[in-house]
């Protein structure tokens, strides 16, 4: 399909071995999409034979940080 196409071009741009395809450690329960888009992401690099990494999805350490991060982000 249509983002086959693209990652691979993106790989053809790039070296090979830098582009990977990212799978998000985060709780489904929080974010119920994520599991389709790392089932996509998963079945896409099976079939290309794209490494994949495992990332987890967090900006702060300490709570009380949020603030300064909502602030980044406006």
């Amino acid at each position: 399909g249509k983002i086959r196409e693209v990652v691979q071009k993106i790989i053809a741009l790039l070296w090979p071995d830098c582009v990977f395809g990212e799978i998000q450690a985060q709780d489904y329960a929080l974010v119920p999409s994520l599991r389709f888009v790392n089932e996509k992401v998963e079945q896409l690099a099976q079939e290309i034979s794209l490494p994949c990494i495992v990332n987890n999805n967090f900006h702060y350490i300490k709570a009380e940080d949020a603030y300064a991060r909502e602030a980044a982000l406006a």
